[in-house]
């Protein structure tokens, strides 16, 4: 008889130190561009946040001066509203800038323009936002001038 020894082989289970080394640095290279792309996110809420502060600024200064007295919307009241510690929440060294200009062509009409400037963020983003409007009394066909 003849009997043969059973031999058992067993098979280590795992992974090859190649394999390891390889899933590492997948892993790294992943966690790299998450770590990127979540500092770009955070970048551009707080330019975006910048940019609609300025816009809201510029609309509020824009509303005011349409209910102010047209008779009252001159260099004066503009020097008030361009008080910066009106808007508490404009990043730091925001600068308003507001004119009236009363047009050239008609008499009874004035351009209100606000730009309001800050200084965060890096050297290509939006640094100002400007925008103006025309006002004329408000009795303008009662005043019979053009």
């Amino acid at each position: 008889m003849n009997i043969k020894p059973i031999r058992i082989t067993q098979r280590r289970q795992g992974f090859t130190i190649v394999e390891i080394v390889a899933s590492f640095s997948i892993l790294a290279i992943v966690m790299v561009v998450i770590a990127q792309t979540t500092t770009w996110c955070f970048h551009e809420r707080h330019r975006n946040s910048n940019v609609f502060l300025g816009n809201q600024a510029c609309i509020n200064i824009l509303e005011e001066a349409r209910s102010t007295p047209w008779e009252k919307l001159d260099e004066k009241w503009a020097q008030l509203a361009q008080d910066v510690n009106r808007y508490k929440s404009l990043p730091m060294g925001t600068v308003i800038k507001v004119k009236v200009v009363p047009s050239k062509e008609f008499k009874l009409i004035k351009e209100v323009e606000v730009t309001v400037r800050w200084e965060m963020g890096r050297s290509f983003d939006p640094k100002e936002c400007t925008l103006s409007t025309f006002i004329a009394p408000r009795s303008i066909a009662l005043q019979g001038e053009k």
